[in-house]
């Protein structure tokens, strides 16, 4: 058998033992208290009038970095090509 072969199926069967680990293990704690008194109140508090704002908050960094990485990606093509272009021409 090929040492590629090899590799392909022991990267694929890591990758399946890591999938069923962490599924397990999310399954688990989503099961572990789903209605118990301190899943109600971190339910309450973080489901309460502030979420739109948390969460604008949470990605409005994401969307800054993005914006940063596209303009510095497209300040680096060269004069009249675009990213399309800078595919298919060597």
């Amino acid at each position: 058998m090929h040492p590629h072969v090899r590799m392909r199926r022991l990267r694929r069967g890591v990758r399946q033992t890591w999938l069923a680990t962490f599924a397990m293990s999310w399954a688990a704690e989503a099961l572990a208290c789903p209605n118990c008194a301190s899943a109600r109140a971190v339910r309450a508090s973080v489901y309460d009038a502030s979420f739109w704002s948390n969460l604008a908050l949470v990605v409005l960094p994401l969307l800054v970095l993005m914006a940063c990485c596209r303009q510095l990606y497209r300040i680096g093509l060269k004069p009249g090509r675009d990213a399309a272009n800078e595919a298919v021409d060597p």
